[in-house]
């Protein structure tokens, strides 16, 4: 629920080539790429991973036990050209 539209600065698309890449939400867990490098428009990736509550540095919890019980969670998303 907290994504929003953001840019990645300096990202090599060739030797001496960079490039601005741009990723916005376009709803429904699709995200539109732009410049998009693929020759087709629609490519679905996932990963895997733990939604983790932030916590004060001074009152850190203990990572190990915090990783033994949060479940593994995965995410689909969808990139298409934008």
């Amino acid at each position: 629920g907290g994504r929003a539209p953001e840019s990645f600065q300096n990202v090599p698309r060739d030797v001496g080539d960079d490039v601005e890449i741009s990723l916005r939400p376009a709803g429904d867990d699709t995200y539109a790429l732009s410049p998009y490098p693929f020759r087709e428009d629609g490519l679905e990736v996932y990963f895997e991973g733990r939604y983790l509550a932030r916590f004060a540095a001074d009152d850190a919890p203990d990572m190990a036990q915090v990783m033994r019980t949060t479940p593994v969670e995965r995410q689909t998303m969808r990139l298409i050209a934008g």
